[in-house]
């Protein structure tokens, strides 16, 4: 049965810990946290990729496109995709999200918390003001925080499919502002046409369709 919310806190910090590990920028020597060895800017951008991260089928449209666009390596992408629409995503990776006024968002406060409290991640407000409600908030993985995504990706076999579901975001993502992600999915017209408030529905026979022609394209 499919679940509405991320699953546990535990679950969505392990997520997040592999999305800023994979799709965050390196940091620089100008940065001021210590400890910090890579940052992902923005809770837009935290919340966009955990969308494709949880929804394999919208994660496997956009690797069509861009295989299509010719930015990324057509046989790679292909290959990708078929295995996310192809065949059944475990249950335990199966989580939607609801779309709000800004796309698909859901509150990671738990998660968050957890993994400032066991040092492994931090979070900075970049704004003029303290007290601005629309600051931005970076997250900043921190050494303890890369050594915890380096054992959990050589000893819990059960969670390495997040760290997939990263690598292939951070393929055409990583190079995206929160804000170029969000136009992005709302170039979708399932997306874009869902209803506020309402949970964001699969387009699997899409892609498969999407993924047939592009098959069917490339040279014997």
């Amino acid at each position: 049965m499919r679940r509405l919310g991320g699953g546990s806190t535990a679950q969505t910090a392990i997520r997040i810990l592999f999305i800023v590990d994979r799709v965050g920028d390196a940091v620089s020597g100008a940065e001021e946290v210590d400890g910090a060895v890579r940052v992902l800017r923005s809770e837009t951008k935290l919340q966009k990729l955990d969308f494709w991260v949880r929804y394999p089928d919208y994660l496997a449209f956009e690797l069509l496109a861009e295989a299509e666009a010719g930015r990324l390596d057509r046989d790679w992408a292909i290959g990708e995709a078929a295995l996310l629409v192809e065949a059944e995503v475990p249950e335990l990776h199966v989580y939607p999200m609801v779309r709000y006024l800004r796309g698909a968002y859901e509150r990671k406060d738990n998660a968050l918390a957890l993994l400032k409290s066991l040092g492994h991640l931090a979070i900075r407000r970049r704004t003029a003001s303290v007290l601005d409600p629309r600051a931005r908030r970076d997250f900043y993985l921190l050494e303890k925080g890369a050594q915890a995504v380096a054992s959990l990706r050589a000893e819990i076999p059960a969670v390495r499919w997040y760290d997939e579901q990263a690598v292939r975001a951070a393929s055409f993502a990583a190079h995206l502002s929160g804000g170029q992600c969000k136009d992005r999915q709302y170039r979708n017209e399932v997306y874009e046409g869902t209803p506020l408030g309402a949970v964001i529905p699969p387009i699997r026979p899409r892609v498969l369709e999407q993924l047939g022609l592009l098959r069917a394209a490339m040279p014997v």
